[in-house]
Order: C-alpha cells, then sequence, then structure tokens
C-alpha cells in the first residue's frame, strides 16, 4: 500500500467514524487509551516503511546496514513495503476491532464512563443512555454493594484501623502518631 492509499484508508476511516450513531461514538471513547496505542504502533510501523528510504540516508550507516540485513528497504518480488504496510492496516483493523468487541467492563472504565453518562442525562437521551450503560450493570452492583475483591480490602483495612483492644474498648486514640494519649470515646 502506498502513502496515498494509506492516507486515503485513514481518511475513509476518520468518514466512517464521523457517520457512526451517538452510543457507538461513546462506546470507542471508553476505549479510547488503547485503540490510540494501537493506533500510535501500526501508524509508526507503516510511516517507518511508507519513508524507509530517506530515514536510511539519515541513519548512521552501522544502522542503516542493520536495518537492510533485516529487509526492509530493498525491493523484493515476494514482501515489499507496500505489501508488508497492507498486512499491517489488515492486522490493525482485526486488533482494533477485537479490542472493541471484547473488552469487558472494569472498574477503571466506570470512571471514564461518568461523564458520558452525564451528558446524557442532561441532554435528556434516556435511551441512548440505557443501551450504553447496559453491559455496566452487573459491575456497577458489584461495586454498589462493595462486592468487588479490591474493594473488600480496602474496607478490611478501614475498619482493621479503627478497632481497639478489649481492654481499651472505651477509650479512643487522639491521632495515628501519638500512642500514649488516649481520652474517652463519646
Amino acid at each position: 500500500m502506498s502513502l496515498d492509499g494509506f492516507l486515503t484508508f485513514f481518511g475513509l476511516l476518520l468518514a466512517a467514524y464521523a457517520v457512526l450513531d451517538p452510543i457507538t461514538r461513546l462506546k470507542l471513547r471508553l476505549n479510547a487509551a488503547g485503540q490510540f496505542v494501537l493506533f500510535a504502533i501500526f501508524g509508526a510501523a507503516i510511516l517507518f516503511l511508507q519513508f524507509i528510504l530517506p530515514i536510511l540516508k539519515i541513519l548512521p550507516q552501522s544502522v542503516s546496514v542493520w536495518i537492510v540485513e533485516l529487509g526492509f528497504g530493498q525491493p523484493s518480488d515476494l514482501m515489499s513495503n507496500e505489501k508488508v504496510s497492507f498486512i499491517l492496516i489488515a492486522t490493525w483493523c482485526i486488533l482494533a476491532f477485537s479490542l472493541y468487541s471484547l473488552s469487558r467492563p472494569s472498574g477503571r472504565k466506570l470512571i471514564r464512563l461518568s461523564p458520558l453518562v452525564n451528558r446524557l442525562y442532561d441532554e435528556r437521551r434516556y435511551l441512548e443512555l440505557i443501551i450504553l450503560i447496559y453491559p455496566y450493570i452487573e459491575q456497577l452492583r458489584i461495586y454498589r454493594h462493595r462486592e468487588h475483591p479490591l474493594l473488600k480490602v480496602r474496607d478490611w483495612s478501614e475498619r482493621a484501623g479503627r478497632t481497639y483492644p478489649p481492654q481499651l474498648s472505651g477509650l479512643k486514640q487522639d491521632s495515628w502518631n501519638a500512642p500514649k494519649t488516649l481520652r474517652p470515646a463519646f
């Protein structure tokens, strides 16, 4: 794939994003970090393959020889840079789609989901709101009832910091760094 083909594909990708329904766009925003990492890795690899000859002229001779020994920058009937670029774009599309479709609800996504939910609620788009949060209902229930293992550990550590030995149950400590000063609990 030539550079023109890559730019055309990228333009079509942006046009497809523009015509997506709002819920799908919101779901894509939830996975934006992973999608951006994929785009950065594959975009850099494709641009490297497209501009290999100017890059080889800039690099020191020892690095250029090493890159040419790997098979990059040489015209080949079997695998040219354009063919490898096309394979990279196809791989990128497959990985991006699987990241979108196989991603599960998590606590981090609930934090990123909050502004989107508030925006939909403020705009009174309730059906889109329901469709957006439907996959997260079980995760919300787990967090609401404090059933997540990390939340249980956090709650246990908070309770452990407030419990006192039986002989001091009627007394309360002033602060954690002043163990000698005890006062009656109210």
